[in-house]
Order: structure tokens, then C-alpha cells, then sequence
């Protein structure tokens, strides 16, 4: 189980071409993303796959920003576990291109981080003793050090000399980035009815009016089909406000290739409101609009 090290501030341990662990002070390096905050390496071996909205806005970066804004100075180690089997990345990326969301599983992926923050200045603990002799001689016997990484996940969060113990899970795709990826299916879905829909309201307003006169067949057709006001069409916003329960009807029906729903009846029910697809096209809107959202009782055109 290889160690690399690089100017006596971190070990990364890998085996399998995988990391397994990795341990260093922490240095905060401004203008650096996510891990490399931490004073990490912007090395392959320091990369590993995990969801985006999460790994950007989530518990993992929370914990980030907490790490490097109170703990400069002290120990970081990150210790990885890997229980997925599936070697078929290719087959799991098609699915995702063809707008499937779903719990990715490849044998690459982690499936849980362990971090722990180590005090630096705890000469009396073995394990940061030792952190801090291999550290300084750039090297280190491997049977020990996956020893020593043993130990400390072992640890209790609360105990010195750990200053903050976290677990991290990935078997799951993380809620923050399932209601991303909604989002993403809601805005195409709502963007495509609009465009129809003002599409169908120009051809209505455009076509020849009926005859007003005294003519009863052409009366009968025109009351067979009236035409639509030109001046009645609903703007953008109103139209995805109260299309929220056509948007959940039309990702009840998408089904996966083997037949299964895409989404989660109890998710879709949870997340598909009004407002959060008029957030998944608009971002926000002033309250105002929001009142007057509320207020409005519009039947949804289709």
C-alpha cells in the first residue's frame, strides 16, 4: 500500500490506484476550491468522485469551511471506504444522459468518509506523535501507518486529541442534489409547455374570427370552438406557478428502463411545489410577486 509524500505536509496512502487515506496539516490557501483549501494536493491521487451540489453546498463543504476557518495548524486525516462493485460506469453515464436520476454505485466511487481533526500541539498522543515523525521524515513503514489510520478511526469524535470527528456517506445520492437535478427536469419540462403554449395562443389569436351575423351554422362552430382572447395569455412566471401539478403528474409517468419510476412518489410529493418551480426556471422573484402568486387562483392551460 504505497505513501506518497510532498514537502513534509501531507501522506496520501492508496492502494488499487484508489486513495485510501490522507493525512496533513491544515493550511488555508485562499482562492483554492473545496479541498484544496485545506492546503491539499491538486493531485489525482487527492480526488475522488462525489455528488456536486453536495460536495459544493452541502454537509461536506459546511464541514470544510468549518475545518479551515477554526483548525489552521492542526492534523486533517480522511480515511475512504469503497463497497460498490459495479465496473459499468459507461452504462450508469448513459442512463444519467438520458435524464435518469439515480444512486450511482461504480467500484471508483467512496462510499463513506471518516474525518477526523487531530491536535498538533497533543505531543503526549501516540497517534500525533507518530503523524508528526513520519510527516517530518517523508517516509514511513506502510504495515504501521495503516496501523495508525486504524487506530484513529477508532476514535471518539469527542476525545482529545481528536478536535472534530465526521462521517460522511455515499451511498446515496445526497437530497440536495436529487432536488438539483428535479430542478433541472422541471425547468425543461415547464420551458417546453410555455413555448407551446404561447406557440398555440398566437396561432388562436391569428386565425380568421367567426362570423357574428346572423349565419347559425357558423355560430354553432364558433361555439363548438371558441377562440382564445388575445389578450389573455399567462407571463412565464404565473404559467410555471400554476403548472406545479401537471409538472408532478408528468415525472410520476417517466419510468426507467427497467420499468421502475425515476423519481420517488413521496420525493416528487415533497419537493413539487409551486414555488420550487418557479425557483427551478427563475432563481427567485420579489415578494411582492410572491403575494401576488399566492393571491391568484389560475387554472393551468392544459
Amino acid at each position: 500500500m504505497p505513501c506518497f509524500f510532498e514537502s513534509g505536509s501531507y501522506c496520501i496512502q492508496a492502494r488499487g490506484g484508489l486513495p485510501r487515506a490522507i493525512a496533513g496539516r491544515i493550511v488555508k490557501t485562499k482562492g483554492r476550491n473545496m479541498a484544496f483549501e485545506l492546503g491539499g494536493p491538486d493531485i489525482s491521487a487527492n480526488i475522488v468522485p462525489q455528488y456536486g451540489q453536495g460536495n459544493r453546498a452541502g454537509e461536506w463543504r459546511t464541514m470544510e469551511t468549518t475545518v479551515v476557518n477554526n483548525f489552521a495548524g492542526q492534523f486533517v486525516v480522511a480515511i475512504l471506504s469503497y463497497n460498490f462493485a459495479s465496473k459499468d460506469y459507461a452504462g450508469q453515464a448513459a442512463r444519467f444522459q438520458a435524464g435518469e436520476v439515480f444512486d450511482w454505485n461504480h467500484e471508483q466511487i467512496p462510499t463513506s468518509f471518516d474525518i477526523f481533526v487531530l491536535d498538533a500541539r497533543a505531543a503526549g498522543s501516540a497517534e500525533v506523535s507518530e503523524l508528526t515523525g513520519s510527516l517530518a521524515a517523508h517516509s514511513a513503514d506502510e504495515t504501521a501507518f495503516s496501523r495508525l489510520f486504524d487506530r484513529i478511526r477508532r476514535m471518539s469524535p469527542d476525545t482529545p486529541p481528536v478536535l472534530l470527528g465526521e462521517g460522511y456517506y455515499q451511498y446515496e445520492m445526497p437530497d440536495i442534489d436529487r432536488e438539483y437535478w428535479l430542478g433541472q427536469h422541471v425547468f425543461q419540462i415547464v420551458d417546453s409547455w410555455y413555448t407551446q403554449y404561447k406557440a398555440a395562443h398566437a396561432a388562436s389569436a391569428a386565425a380568421p374570427q367567426p362570423a357574428s351575423a346572423g349565419v347559425r351554422t357558423r355560430r354553432s362552430a364558433a361555439a363548438a370552438q371558441p377562440q382564445v382572447p388575445a389578450n389573455l395569455i399567462l407571463d412565464d412566471i404565473t404559467f410555471t406557478y400554476a403548472g406545479a401539478d401537471a409538472v408532478k403528474r408528468e415525472l410520476m409517468g417517466r419510468q426507467r428502463q427497467s420499468g421502475a419510476p425515476v423519481w420517488d412518489a413521496g420525493f416528487l410529493h415533497q419537493t413539487v411545489t409551486p414555488q420550487f418551480c418557479v425557483r427551478a426556471r427563475f432563481a427567485d422573484i420579489p415578494a411582492k410577486r410572491w403575494k401576488q402568486l399566492r393571491q391568484q387562483q389560475v387554472a393551468f392551460p392544459q
